[in-house]
Formats: C-alpha cells, sequence, structure tokens
C-alpha cells in the first residue's frame, strides 16, 4: 500500500509514532544510564541541584522537552475538535469554550512548570519570561509558572566550591574567605549567592592587583568591621554556559514545530531570538561588573556617557561595590547589602518607610536610565530590588540595585524619540505618537496596537480628547478599577494573536523597554503608587525634549553670534519664556491629574464604607425592607 492511499490521519499517527517511539525510548534508556552513573538528591523544589552536560543530559532534556510539547499540542487538538461552534449569541457555548479552554490552559501551564523545573537552567530562564507575560498570555500561564521567579535550583557546595576553588586560582577557600556559608541566601535562574567573609588580611596579604575603589571600600570595612568585611559571592551554576547552545537549539526546534502545527496562532521565534543574544551577556560575570560600575557613575553623578549632566545625582540609590581582585566569568564577588525586596510591602512599612517614596525613587531612577542616560536595566523584577532605611535619615528609603548583567543602550535618536512617543501619549496627540512610532521603527499598521500594548489601554482611551484631560490621564494611570481591567482584559482578548506577531516585528530595543514598563507598572500597582509612573514620565520627557529643542535652537545663533551676525540676548530670553511656560502647563496639568485621582480614590472608599455599613445594618435588622 502506498502512502498516497492512506487517510491523513493514518498517515499522521505513523509519523507519531515512529518519532516518537525511538524518543521515549532514548530518553527511558538516558534516564537509566543517569542512574548508573549517580545523580545528587533533588531539592525541595524538585529541581536538580547540578546541570548535566553530558550527552545523556543533552539528550534527555530534548527528549523531555519534545514529549511534553507534544503532550500539551495534543491535548489542544483534543480541546478545540471537541469544543462547540463558535455562537455569541449562545451564552451557554461561549461558557462552555471558555471553560474548556481555562482547562486546557492550566493543564498546560502545569506541564511546562514541571518541565522548567526538571530542565533548569535556560528552561527556568524562559518560563520567567513567560510568567511576567501577563499582557499577552492567558492568567493559568503567569499564575502556574510565577514559582519558578523565586523556586530556583541549588547547586551542591561542593559543585560550588570546586567552581570557586578554580576560578580564584586557590587551593582551598580559607586562603581568601574567613568562612563561606554553604547554604546559599539567594538563587536564580542561572546562579546562586553565597554569604561570605573576608579574611582580615586579605588587603595586605592578597598578590591580586586592586582597584582604587576596590582598596578605598577594603580600607573602610578594616575600620567599621574589623572581624572581617561580609560579601556576597555569586556563582554561576556549574556547566550551564557548556549546554547553552544545545538548549537554545532544542527551544528553537521546538518553537519551529508549534509554528508549523498552529500556523498563524503561535509566532514565538522573537523570545528565541532574545535568548539567544542576551543570555551570553548575562553569563559572562564580567560583563556584569562593567555595567554595575557603569551604573553607578550616572546615578552618582548625574551624568551620561557625554559627561553631560542631564540628571540629578542620586544619593538614594546604592550599587554594590564589586571586588575585581575576587571576580571572573563565572564568579562575581561584592559588597553584601541587607534590605528587603521591593515588592514586599509589610516588609518596607515594618522598616518605618513608605511604600509610595519607595516606588518614587525607583520610578525616578529607570525612566532616568530611559530618557536620560539611555542605559537601562532591562530586568528590574521585584527581586533585584532591595529596599532600606537609608544612613543619613531613617525615615528616608535607599534602594539597592542588583543584578546588571542584562542593560540595553539607546542611542541619541531613539531615545528622544521614545520621549516625544511618550509625551504624545501623555498629551493624546495621535499624530504625534505615529510619527514617532513610525520613528523608532513601528510598522505604519501596528501603531495603535503597539500603543496599547505600551500603556496596556485601547487606542481609543489614548487618543480620546472629548474627555477631559484628567480623565484622560486617569485611564492611563495602573488604576485597577474593575472596569478598567475588565476593559484591558477585553482588549487583550480580542487582539492577542496580533500582539504575538508584532513581538516578533518591532526593533529589540523595544523589546526589552516593554519588558521593563511592564515590571515597573506592576511594581507601582503592588506598592500602591498607581499614577505616578504617568506623572514621573511627564516630567521627564518634557523636561529632555524641552532642553534637545532648547540646545538646537540655540546652536545655530551661537555660531552667527561668534561670525557677529546676530546680536542673539533676546531671542535666547523668549525662548526660555516659552519653554518655561511650556513646563508650567505640564506642573498645572498633573496638579489636576493628581487631584482627580484622589477623588476617584475617596470617593471608591466611601462607596465601600457605605455598602459595608448597609451590609451589616441589614444582617441585624433582617425583617426591615
Amino acid at each position: 500500500m502506498t502512502a498516497s492511499l492512506l487517510s491523513p490521519g493514518i498517515r499522521r499517527l505513523a509519523y507519531f509514532v515512529s518519532v516518537g517511539a525511538p524518543l521515549i525510548t532514548g530518553y527511558l534508556w538516558a534516564d537509566s544510564r543517569k542512574k548508573a552513573y549517580g545523580e545528587a538528591s533533588v531539592t525541595s523544589h524538585r529541581l536538580e541541584p547540578s546541570y548535566d552536560t553530558s550527552v545523556f543530559g543533552a539528550y534527555r532534556r530534548f527528549a523531555r522537552s519534545a514529549i511534553t510539547a507534544a503532550a500539551i499540542v495534543a491535548d489542544y487538538k483534543l480541546t478545540l475538535a471537541r469544543l462547540p461552534p463558535e455562537n455569541e449569541h449562545d451564552e451557554f457555548a461561549v461558557t462552555l469554550r471558555g471553560e474548556k479552554l481555562e482547562a486546557t490552559h492550566r493543564r498546560a501551564a502545569a506541564k511546562i512548570l514541571e518541565l522548567c523545573e526538571r530542565n533548569g537552567g535556560i528552561y527556568i530562564k524562559l518560563g520567567q519570561h513567560l510568567a511576567q507575560m501577563d499582557y499577552l498570555l492567558p492568567d493559568a500561564y503567569c499564575e502556574a509558572l510565577r514559582p519558578l521567579l523565586n523556586a530556583c535550583p541549588i547547586q551542591e557546595f561542593a559543585v560550588v566550591e570546586r567552581t570557586l576553588c578554580e576560578d580564584l586560582q586557590v587551593e582551598r577557600l580559607s586562603e581568601v574567605f574567613s568562612f563561606i556559608e554553604p547554604t546559599p541566601v539567594a538563587s536564580a535562574s542561572l546562579a546562586q549567592v553565597h554569604r561570605a567573609r573576608l579574611r582580615t588580611d586579605y588587603r595586605e596579604q592578597t598578590q591580586r592587583m586592586l582597584s582604587p575603589r576596590e582598596r578605598a571600600w577594603l580600607e573602610e570595612q578594616e575600620r567599621l568591621a574589623p572581624e572581617g568585611p561580609l560579601v556576597a559571592v555569586k556563582v554561576q551554576h556549574r556547566g550551564l554556559a557548556e549546554a547553552l547552545q544545545g538548549d537554545i537549539a532544542t527551544v528553537q526546534f521546538l518553537v519551529s514545530a508549534a509554528e508549523r502545527l498552529f500556523p498563524g496562532n503561535f509566532d514565538m521565534q522573537w523570545l528565541v531570538n532574545e535568548i539567544r543574544e542576551n543570555l551570553p551577556k548575562e553569563l559572562d560575570f564580567e560583563h556584569e561588573l562593567q555595567n554595575g560600575e557603569r551604573c553607578r557613575t550616572y546615578l552618582a553623578s548625574g551624568c551620561g556617557a557625554k559627561g553631560q549632566r542631564c540628571a540629578r545625582p542620586r544619593l538614594n540609590v546604592l550599587v554594590p561595590t564589586f571586588l575585581t581582585s575576587l571576580s571572573t566569568h563565572r564568579v562575581l564577588t561584592m559588597s553584601y547589602e541587607t534590605g528587603v525586596v521591593a515588592n514586599d510591602v509589610a516588609g518596607i512599612r515594618h522598616l518605618g518607610l513608605r511604600p509610595r517614596d519607595v516606588a518614587s525613587i525607583i520610578d525616578d531612577v529607570f525612566t532616568d536610565q530611559i530618557f536620560c542616560f539611555g542605559f537601562v536595566h532591562s530586568d528590574p523584577h521585584p527581586g533585584n530590588i532591595l529596599v532600606r532605611p537609608s544612613q543619613e535619615d531613617a525615615s528616608k528609603p535607599l534602594v539597592v540595585l542588583l543584578d546588571h548583567g542584562l542593560y540595553r543602550e539607546l542611542d541619541d535618536a531613539f531615545r528622544l524619540a521614545y520621549a516625544a512617543l511618550w509625551q504624545g501619549i501623555v498629551e493624546g496627540d495621535g499624530a504625534s505618537i505615529r510619527r514617532e512610532a513610525l520613528r523608532m521603527g513601528v510598522p505604519p499598521e501596528d501603531v495603535e496596537l503597539f500603543t496599547a500594548m505600551l500603556t496596556m489601554r485601547s487606542w481609543q482611551d489614548v487618543v480620546d480628547q472629548t474627555e477631559q484631560r484628567g480623565d484622560r490621564g486617569l485611564r492611563l494611570s495602573n488604576e485597577r478599577t474593575s472596569a478598567n481591567k475588565r476593559r484591558v482584559q477585553d482588549y487583550v482578548r480580542a487582539h492577542i494573536m496580533a500582539m504575538n506577531r508584532l513581538l516578533g516585528r518591532i526593533p529589540r530595543p523595544l523589546l526589552l523597554l516593554l519588558k521593563t514598563n511592564d515590571c515597573l507598572r506592576a511594581l507601582d500597582r503592588r506598592l500602591g503608587a498607581t499614577s505616578l509612573m504617568v506623572e514621573m514620565i511627564a516630567r521627564k520627557t518634557t523636561a529632555i525634549l524641552a532642553e534637545h529643542q532648547h540646545t538646537q535652537w540655540m546652536e545655530p545663533l551661537h555660531a552667527q553670534r561668534h561670525q557677529g551676525l546676530v546680536r542673539g540676548p533676546m531671542y535666547s530670553f523668549w525662548e526660555r519664556i516659552r519653554l518655561s511656560w511650556r513646563r508650567v502647563r505640564l506642573e498645572l496639568r498633573l496638579l489636576m491629574f493628581r487631584l482627580l485621582v484622589w477623588w476617584h480614590q475617596l470617593r471608591r472608599s466611601g462607596d465601600a464604607l457605605l455598602q459595608r455599613f448597609q451590609a451589616t445594618f441589614r444582617s441585624k435588622s433582617p425583617d426591615i425592607r
């Protein structure tokens, strides 16, 4: 019987049997070989404590991934085949479809979570990305994968000690540290952090080259901590870099297969490209050290790469001091910094700090990085930001920025276009939004969708000029009213496939800016500062664009004045008056915006209090109608 005589269903079954049987057999064989060679015990999070770089480990991860993907695809195919036809007028059919799809989402998310936990490494990084894509993925995926943001692999200390001795070129860790805790204080997808104490005579006895900053820090710590300074030692998971390319190829294969099985409905190639470009940078701790030093210089001086002052110097933000003499591409040693994570509202209040003050500092720093410096920390999730009281004033917060492995550089043209885009969004100027989005490389037909993804508001909400300015600005804030949340969910549900395709078409800097924007928006909501980001962006973009326009306007006048062609001062005076009036108008608009936000919050609190009073009154007087 020739293949052409077989029905499509029989051919598909034969294909899956011919491919799946060897795959499952090979997986079981590799797993048995692994047990024969021995395996360390798994952690309480069911994560493998060491990354297997052998051929058995690579094949086992590939087979496990392929089997999981096949199970998810089969589940979705069967569910979609059994669903009733779409009919918006049939309420029962709509409800049934929603319930069936939600159950399928939950099953698929549980399978992906187990795959990420068992494979570790790049798979956990991928799962963390998916967990933060609440603007694109169903809630079931984000909720199921959220534990990956905290539950990460922990390697046995013997493996960590081996890496440290190799990279620090010592026979015993006691040559450098008076003690190092075997249990890590933190663990991420790529590395884990151990607390240690340097030997008291390290600075005097070491033959290593000390940087001036490192030497000054060690001298200061000798006065403050005679027993030796505490340091945090970040150690990369052993074997991760060696297995990187093979694991990326596996993810690439699975994404390509899913695209063929669900044409037009599944396009995650952009995520694979991002991981392929950025993960090698995150695995190079020397690159992270350079990023951290550059971030510290910019924040402390307020000057960007060109040396021009473009922001206020930051005394309320701290970057750990890096010890270059004890850092390599796999080991990063830095000052040990304490604090609570940025989204721990109860912990922040326990320290006597106001969560809104914390949000204000964080938003201020990141808007400076985006609009002023053009050098942006692109992974600002709460675990990378610590908060503690300032030494100068215990009622003021001090923010500590951690994990400087992933930054994105923005050139001046892109940075100014992004600032003008946000100013257009704040002012509801559709023409300005389109113009600046095109300058940044957004396809013309996707400008409205991109704006909706950036603001999590529909295009109509952003550019509706029939509303009052304050009410329209209120929609741009992160106020999580039930009406706003329902409107956003309906919009995302209607455009989710288009959003997924758009992520593969926009320039890469915009991808990381979207991620940064989403992280900050979620953090502001958690800290109860829902309107703060809009105000901060409005001020920063107005100031940056005004300064740029003033510079452009004055440069030819300076040249003409130098040649004796114009007299200049009056032109400069009226230009400064115009720019000052623009800032005054902005402050008045923001004042109205804050008053409206305050009024809406007060009204909701009053309505909630009234409903509670009415419910209590009715429960005590059941006979009163």
